[in-house]
């Protein structure tokens, strides 16, 4: 884990990782909005689904979906539409 200070003096936390292989960065937030207790909480996290082989990117990018989903599907039902996957295959 480490602070990446940009040249404008933004900081982010970051954690590299390797997985399958590969190199990879996993953004813990951004200081200060996000402590150092909280970035290494996150980091803890992310170690741990490591070690049980699940790669912590792919886990964000799919919550960040189900939650896009989710979204989507309340703007639907409040316009009177139907929900996104609720469509019946008739075969």
């Amino acid at each position: 884990m480490y602070l990446l200070v940009n040249p404008n003096g933004s900081k982010y936390f970051r954690l590299k990782y390797r997985f399958a292989g590969k190199e990879k960065v996993l953004a813990l937030g951004v200081y200060p909005d996000t402590s150092l207790k909280q970035a290494r909480d996150k980091r803890d996290t992310a170690k741990k689904q490591l070690a049980e082989g699940i790669d912590p990117s792919n886990t964000r990018k799919e919550a960040k979906a189900v939650q896009r989903l989710t979204t989507e599907n309340e703007k639907r039902i409040d316009a009177g539409l139907s929900t996104i996957d609720s469509f019946v295959v008739w075969h």
